[in-house]
């Protein structure tokens, strides 16, 4: 398999006013559960949402011609005889890559919290748990072990709830 995929081309300018605020004031870049009673984050919303649409007449128009990243992607027929492998071996570096840079954490919805540990208690421990597992996942499925288990085994029952969390939080996967 041959994969490029060329960097996001510089299409728009965004405001980040309420994200450098949350850096400044919370030390994250996003606002915590614990923010209601900030009473000058309206205004910072408010400020930002101005520039943003400043932004948006003028700077923004010019560079938004500029359309999509440019992919070039060669499948070998071996890729498909175990796509599995061929998908986890793509997976897994970019997930380690991922949990270094990640800069915030979503909120945890209360119906999956089945599915964590009941000693975490906040969102950022869950969410880099989540991660744990998800690349422990990955990991466990690019070796030969996992035909070798059985289907009552701890380590099949943990990849299959990696595999579950990934599909659950797959749209939180962005920075």
């Amino acid at each position: 398999m041959k994969l490029y995929i060329s960097k996001y081309p510089l299409s728009r300018i965004h405001s980040h006013i309420e994200a450098y605020y949350c850096k400044f004031k919370y030390n994250k870049y996003y606002v915590p559960n614990d923010a209601k009673k900030d009473l000058f984050l309206p205004v910072v919303r408010y400020l930002d949402e101005v520039w943003q649409s400043i932004l948006d007449l003028t700077v923004n128009k010019f560079l938004s011609k500029e359309t999509g990243r440019k992919m070039k992607i060669k499948i070998d027929y071996d890729d498909l005889i175990s796509l599995d492998d061929t998908i986890v071996m793509i997976l897994k570096p970019l997930f380690v890559k991922f949990k270094e840079k990640k800069p915030g954490y979503p909120t945890i919805i209360d119906e999956n919290l089945k599915y964590f540990p009941v000693e975490l208690k906040t969102d950022e421990e869950r969410y880099n748990w989540l991660l744990d597992e998800i690349i422990w996942t990955f990991d466990y499925l690019s070796t030969d072990q996992r035909y070798m288990d059985l289907h009552d085994n701890e380590n099949f029952k943990r990849a299959n709830r990696g595999l579950l969390l990934f599909a659950l939080y797959f749209n939180t996967f962005w920075l």
